[in-house]
């Protein structure tokens, strides 16, 4: 069965399940995740609700980083 993602316009968001690392927050784990992506980048992702939790939530800048928890992003 697969998951439903939150979609924007109807396009699906990408989704990523968090790996074990040293991160203290969600924007600082997509932050080395993603190096090509830039910190403002993300940064503006978080500020205009782009960045979900598995439930379709938004996050903020300072969510905590959890092992195994599903982000969905714009």
């Amino acid at each position: 069965m697969s998951e439903k993602r939150p979609t924007r316009d109807g396009v699906p968001a990408s989704r990523i399940q968090l790996p074990g690392g040293p991160w203290h927050s969600v924007f600082e784990a997509l932050c080395a995740l993603f190096p090509a992506i830039a910190a403002a980048t993300w940064a503006q992702r978080f500020a205009r609700g782009r960045v979900l939790d598995g439930a379709g939530l938004p996050l903020t800048l300072q969510a905590p980083y959890r092992l195994g928890a599903v982000i969905h992003y714009f």
